[in-house]
């Protein structure tokens, strides 16, 4: 009997959650070891049911926000997202709906989020050169503490097509996206 397949609360160009039943029959049932080399949004391990799984990526800001979601409380980290949503004045169509803010599904809250978005994506990339050093957890923006994970994730949400792309120089350079944190993304978490 399998459990029910966990999805990642990212939206990764060539996720594999779709095609996880179909995957999984492939593996072995005592694989002690899983290591998934690509592992994008980590669908495949979040679900393989091996003792000891390594998820490893080319792109190590994703490799430690899968951290994250690993030792964090959903609890605590919805109370995070809320916060920096609160902070930097982001919609909130889940709450209030689109008429709220003078527009529908359609047209998305794009024109609502863009300057905090701005505001958000240089205070991540003000601090991202501490990313992957020392305890990124004393990271500080917007007056209080908040690990550098919470800030790309709220950036994730908020972005098109809820993508994650940086730049040569390491920067996160997406656009604002036309969607807020919905009740379909808070599922995912």
């Amino acid at each position: 009997m399998h459990l029910p397949l966990i999805q990642s609360p990212l939206n990764y160009t060539g996720g594999k959650f779709r095609l996880l039943p179909q995957l999984l029959e492939h593996f072995p049932a005592d694989l002690s070891v899983f290591v998934d080399l690509f592992c994008g949004a980590g669908n495949v391990g979040a679900n393989i049911g091996a003792p000891h799984i390594i998820l490893n990526d080319a792109q190590p800001q994703l490799v430690s926000l899968l951290r994250m979601f690993q030792h964090t409380n959903t609890v605590d980290f919805l109370t995070a997202i809320d916060a920096l949503i609160t902070c930097y004045g982001f919609s909130r169509t889940c709450d209030f709906g689109y008429g709220y803010y003078g527009c529908n599904s359609s047209q998305g809250v794009a024109a609502v989020n863009r300057e905090p978005y701005l505001r958000l994506r240089g205070d991540f990339n003000g601090c991202r050169d501490g990313f992957l050093g020392v305890d990124s957890r004393d990271a500080l923006t917007a007056g209080f503490a908040q690990p550098q994970e919470y800030l790309l994730f709220t950036l994730i949400v908020f972005a098109f097509n809820n993508q994650i792309r940086f730049n040569a120089r390491g920067e996160y350079n997406l656009p604002v996206g036309k969607r807020d944190f919905n009740g379909h993304l808070q599922a995912k978490v």
